[in-house]
């Protein structure tokens, strides 16, 4: 508002727009469509309207952004004369009732476009914001502007589309709907294809699984950090990410950092995928191999609830890049925002986390799933799911530590070479998740069963079955 320059004010609708997923054409035509109907209020005096009271603060006292226009000749009205007014008309800027910036339309032989009041006695100009006129002046914007002006076919299918991505993409894929007249699935729901038919006979897989364990211990705590990165991308807010797709294979998320050398656990399980062929899909083996490897380390035993499906490509990942990594530099907030977005409770998320270091990935590893001395180069393969995170944590005294090779920040235990994550201190020196902590230390059944309830919670996150069921239960 304080800089009404509309060429600005482009890249301003651009950068936030995108941010919501959507292009230049649904952009114009979301801002058109709001600004096709009723007006911008704000009017009221200065001192009046700071107070709160403007006459009866309906129709014409309505008070919101304090810049008061209508954009159209017929504001109660679905029509596309919004974009043609942009195109037909030249604006000047002046300033409205309360000092703010707005555009009204050049007069043409004293003529200028009228709209009645709210309350119906009199006629007003018809007025633009920057914003609007940023459409017309913006090279990537003018052309659908004047496609839109040209075409209300073409706007009315445009924002049909826009409204229902804006209103639904926060719901997840198509499979959350439960409506007969659902539209087909949409590429902003990043749909799946259909899963393999027939599936697999599991008990096999499991038995193959087994064997690459057997042969390959290092491969227990790279399964089980597979199944965990594939996992936890889930968000339970916009229903995004899971392993459901496996597209932990695909950039960007095969690329992320905390990803690094995942490809191993991969190629140990090629063979099996090799193996049963189409019926099975990388998605359903990477969560049974975190499974059995979790079991074969004397985790509880986990059901297996099959029927995943593989993406083709990684869409969809842009932004679930995890908010935890095990950073100096991740808080606290950041932590308890990570473990509410995925749906899970402080218990399930604690249990979980301590899994990861008792039996992740001893080799080039990182993020949570790790065994903590990896980072300086000591494979350290562990065989046994315990609650010993949280009989180190409270137990030893921590120090601020740099690992020489790396310039990793870690803490490391006052007179040992134990290492300990910037992140897993916090479940010593918050409160509540060090009551949490003191729980899981004094009773390992405990953290067992609530690690095995909340893995098989996180793992079929994803597994829709209308807006709220879940196919697995």
């Amino acid at each position: 508002m304080g800089n009404p320059d509309p060429k600005l004010s482009g890249e301003d609708i651009r950068n936030i727009f995108n941010r919501m997923g959507m292009n230049n054409s649904e952009t114009v035509a979301l801002i058109g469509g709001g600004h096709t109907l009723g007006k911008s209020h704000g009017g009221c005096p200065v001192n009046i309207a700071e107070s709160g009271m403007c006459g009866t603060g309906k129709g014409i006292d309505t008070i919101t952004s304090g810049i008061e226009l209508t954009w159209t000749t017929q504001p109660t009205y679905w029509d596309n004369e919004f974009f043609r007014t942009l195109v037909n008309w030249d604006f000047s800027l002046h300033k409205g009732q309360r000092d703010t910036f707005q555009w009204e339309p050049v007069s043409k032989n004293g003529i200028q476009p009228m709209a009645v009041s709210a309350d119906g006695k009199f006629n007003i100009t018809i007025g633009m914001l920057t914003t609007d006129v940023a459409l017309w002046k913006d090279e990537a914007f003018k052309g659908i502007v004047l496609k839109f002006a040209e075409d209300k076919n073409s706007f009315d299918h445009a924002f049909a589309y826009a409204w229902y991505k804006l209103t639904t993409r926060d719901m997840g894929p198509i499979s959350r709907c439960r409506n007969k007249d659902t539209p087909p699935p949409q590429p902003f729901q990043y749909p799946l294809p259909d899963p393999p038919s027939p599936l697999p006979d599991f008990d096999a897989v499991k038995q193959m699984i087994v064997e690459v364990l057997d042969e390959n211990v290092k491969a227990i705590g790279m399964f089980i950090r597979l199944a965990w990165q594939c996992s936890s991308t889930f968000r339970s807010t916009d229903y995004l990410g899971g392993c459901n797709g496996a597209r932990i294979r695909f950039s960007p998320q095969k690329y992320w950092p905390v990803n690094v050398n995942l490809e191993n656990a991969l190629n140990f399980l090629q063979q099996i995928k090799t193996h049963f062929e189409t019926i099975l899909s990388w998605a359903d083996l990477i969560i049974l191999a975190g499974n059995t490897a979790l079991e074969k380390v004397g985790g509880k035993p986990l059901t297996f609830c099959g029927g995943r499906t593989d993406a083709t490509d990684g869409m969809g990942s842009e932004f679930l890049f995890p908010k935890i990594t095990g950073n100096f530099s991740e808080t606290l907030v950041q932590m308890n925002d990570f473990i509410s977005i995925m749906g899970l409770t402080k218990v399930e998320f604690a249990a979980l986390y301590a899994a990861g270091y008792a039996v992740g990935d001893s080799t080039d590893c990182d993020g949570l799933y790790c065994r903590r001395n990896s980072f300086q180069g000591s494979a350290s393969v562990s065989l046994s799911l315990t609650n010993i995170f949280f009989h180190d944590l409270l137990s030893e005294t921590w120090e601020e530590y740099t690992i020489p090779s790396t310039g990793k920040q870690v803490y490391r235990a006052a007179g040992k070479d134990a290492l300990m994550l910037g992140t897993d201190l916090h479940f010593r020196t918050d409160p509540e998740l060090l009551a949490i902590s003191q729980d899981f230390q004094a009773e390992n059944d405990l953290f067992l069963s609530v690690a095995a309830s909340a893995w098989t919670k996180l793992t079929n996150a994803d597994r829709f079955d209308g807006p709220t069921g879940n196919v697995c239960y």
